[in-house]
């Protein structure tokens, strides 16, 4: 009676949302096949009021686009150290749980028979994509929220199958020049990610 969880990993311009959306044109033949996006999750009720606030902050402080790289994919220590304050530590740890309760979303439709499949799924590789943000050695209510969040990835139900799609830098440049994203990584950025998560 039960479904599938298939999830598809990889580095940016690697070709995640292609291959979902094949695989859901092929699955879609036979059975009830639905997707989701856990790498960045729609907000929940809860959740939803930081991000008018974080957007609020950022004006505020002035940030450019190269200072304010995606919180969904940024990695590498400096972009870490330059965002652990306490207001980018809410929006981890919100960030955590809005992809934990995802995620126990497409499991339970797993259960009841849907083959669910997700482009990106959490990890525990603290600092890479789709995982645990907060850095050590920061102040007590800092490292409170950095266990939650660590806690939150933990209780990240697994996934059945794990598609992780590799490619080299230049493949992944090439990609993303041609991709039809709004607002998209600059060549700087994808070769930045592309370093910090092989």
């Amino acid at each position: 009676d039960r479904g599938l969880l298939l999830a598809v990993s990889g580095v940016d311009g690697s070709g995640k949302s292609s291959m979902v959306h094949e695989l859901e044109s092929w699955f879609s033949r036979n059975f009830d096949a639905e997707v989701v996006h856990l790498g960045k999750p729609s907000p929940l009720f809860i959740t939803l009021p930081l991000r008018p606030l974080l957007y609020i902050y950022r004006l505020v402080k002035g940030r450019n686009r190269d200072e304010s790289v995606d919180l969904a994919t940024c990695s590498g220590v400096n972009t870490l150290k330059k965002k652990n304050g306490l207001i980018w530590c809410i929006r981890y740890l919100a960030l955590a749980y809005e992809r934990y309760r995802l995620a126990c979303s497409a499991q339970k439709l797993a259960s009841r028979g849907k083959v669910v499949l997700c482009d990106r799924y959490p990890t525990l590789s603290h600092g890479k994509m789709d995982s645990p943000r907060i850095e050590a050695g920061g102040p007590w209510f800092v490292e409170k929220m950095r266990a939650f969040e660590l806690h939150l990835y933990e209780k990240v139900p697994r996934a059945d199958i794990v598609i992780f799609l590799d490619v080299s830098q230049e493949v992944a440049v090439k990609r993303n020049r041609t991709r039809g994203k709004k607002d998209k990584e600059t060549d700087d950025e994808i070769i930045s990610r592309h370093n910090d998560n092989q």
